[in-house]
């Protein structure tokens, strides 16, 4: 896993993640955090390609809001 800031608000990360290396089952991740009220709320979006659910290529994008208190 590798992560960047872009500046105070943005950040840039992207995961690999080998799950077998005899049949090159994988996930890349790739996504970006927008921080508000300092590290307080953070906005995630991320995509991620996995091919090692029912050896089929699978595509999720997913977005989250969190807060902390």
């Amino acid at each position: 896993m590798y992560g960047m800031y872009l500046n105070d608000e943005w950040e840039v990360y992207a995961r690999y993640v080998d799950r077998d290396t005899n049949t090159g089952d994988d996930v890349l991740s790739i996504g970006l955090n927008n921080y508000w009220a300092g590290q307080n709320a953070r906005w995630t979006t991320e995509i991620t390609w996995d091919d090692t659910v029912l050896n089929t290529d699978t595509t999720v994008i997913s977005s989250q809001l969190q807060f902390y208190f």
